[in-house]
């Protein structure tokens, strides 16, 4: 489950890096996911430091679980299948 793990991250963050890397497309949904996702990036490192400085877990499956479930749910609402 770790090497699955760590492999998800590594596609979450090629496709991250790519997403960034495209121009921008001037929609003004574009514009907020790429916003959104920058931001996150940008944190991503402090995250890490802390995580690392006060000896906690990377992974947080519960968590992880929440949050996969509650963007399923806003998707479906919004009408992505």
């Amino acid at each position: 489950m770790r090497h699955s793990c760590r492999a998800r991250n590594f596609l979450v963050l090629v496709a991250a890096f790519l997403f960034l890397a495209l121009p921008a497309a001037g929609s003004d949904s574009i514009d907020i996911l790429h916003r959104a996702v920058a931001d996150r990036l940008a944190v991503m490192a402090d995250v890490a430091l802390y995580k690392w400085q006060n000896h906690l877990a990377i992974d947080a499956p519960e968590r992880e679980a929440q949050v996969l479930t509650a963007t399923v749910d806003q998707a479906l609402k919004t009408g992505l299948s």
